[in-house]
């Protein structure tokens, strides 16, 4: 057969490239975990996607872990004692895959039902229906793994817990944008800004609610200016490359941005270049799931447009029309989609979906995998 040419019902499938993964600390390496009475156990929940502190490029750059870092420091409120108690962990405690670990303390343990959150703010307290009030950090570092791998900032990224009997299962609460930005050799980055461009806050104090043991972090609607933005700080500048492609992480609230958002690039001689994103149909970000923005080229010419990669393809409301279904994996991200002639994938194409359906809630970005039919 023609590999060139498709049948109608062709199936093709896509894989969305999600994040990384870094090994937690070898039971080998570090002596026995001497455990005490003020001690709580937590395990972050293993789900389809996930992001937590120690985060880094897995080879394959197909998934995700969630791991513990030594250092790690919690809040903990109990329902029968015990308010914004500091718990923190060592590198002996931690589980060979980093999702377990046992927090200790030498304040007095909180008793009864446990509420905690991640990381541990002095600031922290408890709101009318077992809530909690937390604060987003108006900034956020950029930062890389010992092994050169760019991660996002551990401080920004949040994740809230219930348990007893000294038990507690952690979740993430909001959502990370990864964006790609290619530029002249030597062209540093100093700063990244996040803005909702409906004006709603994005950092700053926010409240945690439950429905049942899932997490929701509600933000006001109007704040000061400064809780209006998100910064990326990139100290003395991240440089840029013609060759290759330098990542950024944020992390963001997990919410409906009805009328899109906006990232602002700011360069060491003063320069910067804006991006946005749903302006027309806004863009809905869900927790505990990566972004890929896309990967972004400024032209040095006039600051503020940007080339497309090579092999990738915004579908076009008239190709869209050829998708007879869409199958996503949840826990992979793979999309399979059974199309007519006429749409004709090529193999390792980038595919933007910039629309939403019942099948793709939230559009998708992937890379055209095998193609059969």
């Amino acid at each position: 057969m023609n590999k060139r040419k498709f049948l109608p019902g062709a199936l093709f499938s896509l894989f969305l490239s999600l994040f990384f993964s870094l090994p937690g600390c070898s039971e080998e390496d570090q002596p026995a975990f001497v455990k005490h009475s003020q001690q709580l156990s937590a395990t972050i929940v293993e789900e389809a996607s996930g992001t937590r502190t120690t985060l880094g490029d897995d080879p394959t750059n197909r998934k995700v872990d969630v791991l513990w870092h030594p250092g790690d420091a919690i809040g903990v409120f109990g329902a029968d004692g015990g308010s914004n108690v500091r718990f923190t962990t060592e590198g002996v405690a931690i589980s060979q895959d980093g999702r377990t670990t046992v927090f200790e303390t030498t304040e007095t343990t909180p008793s009864g039902d446990l509420t905690a959150y991640y990381p541990f703010q002095q600031e922290a307290a408890m709101i009318s229906g077992g809530g909690l009030q937390l604060t987003m950090p108006a900034t956020q570092s950029y930062g890389t793994s010992q092994t050169g791998i760019v991660r996002p900032d551990p401080g920004a990224n949040m994740m809230v817990g219930k348990g007893k009997d000294g038990t507690i299962a952690f979740r993430n609460l909001f959502a990370i944008l990864r964006f790609t930005l290619g530029g002249s050799d030597g062209q540093l980055v100093k700063q990244v800004v996040f803005s909702d461009l409906s004006g709603k806050p994005v950092s700053g104090k926010f409240s945690v609610i439950w429905n049942d043991d899932l997490p929701e972090a509600l933000f006001p609607e109007t704040a000061g200016s400064s809780d209006q933005r998100i910064l990326l700080m990139c100290g003395d500048g991240v440089p840029l490359s013609t060759q290759t492609l330098t990542k950024f992480y944020l992390i963001v609230p997990a919410r409906n941005y009805s009328k899109g958002f906006q990232l602002e690039f700011i360069f060491a001689d003063g320069t910067k270049i804006t991006r946005t994103i749903g302006t027309t149909g806004g863009k809905n970000l869900q927790k505990n799931m990566l972004y890929p923005v896309g990967d972004l080229f400024p032209d040095q010419d006039d600051k503020i447009s940007y080339k497309m990669h090579p092999k990738a393809s915004v579908i076009t409301n008239e190709r869209f029309d050829l998708i007879r279904s869409a199958s996503l994996n949840k826990e992979s991200y793979a999309l399979t989609i059974n199309v007519m002639t006429g749409f004709a994938p090529q193999k390792d194409e980038m595919i933007l979906i910039n629309r939403t359906s019942a099948d793709l809630p939230n559009g998708y970005v992937g890379r055209v995998k095998s193609i059969s039919g």
